[in-house]
């Protein structure tokens, strides 16, 4: 199987997120009561946002930074050379850097 080769002390998790400073993120959400309702987001413009890209080691070790709202494939090589990998590389153990690195 091909994870048998792989301490689960190297699996990485990432993802990236957008998010409204003025209110909704455009999540809706459904209470039920008495009457079933469903929340839908209201906007009468755009507001400002922020994007943020993270990754978690171990379930203890996490990093977040902030990233540009329109992330191209060379801002994210240039964010995993810069700081991804670096932050990875300070936070995998040894014996797993010197299998994978």
């Amino acid at each position: 199987m091909l994870t048998e080769n792989i301490s689960t002390n190297f699996i990485i998790f990432s993802d990236e997120k957008k998010f409204s400073v003025d209110g909704s993120d455009n999540l809706c959400s459904y209470q039920k009561n008495d009457e079933a309702t469903l929340n839908l987001p209201k906007r009468q413009g755009k507001g400002d946002f922020i994007m943020v890209f993270g990754c978690m080691v171990y379930l203890d070790k996490f990093y977040l930074t902030k990233t540009s709202s329109r992330m191209n494939s060379n801002e994210y090589i240039k964010l995993l050379v810069t700081e991804i990998f670096p932050f990875l590389k300070n936070n995998i153990k040894a014996g797993e850097r010197d299998k994978y690195w």
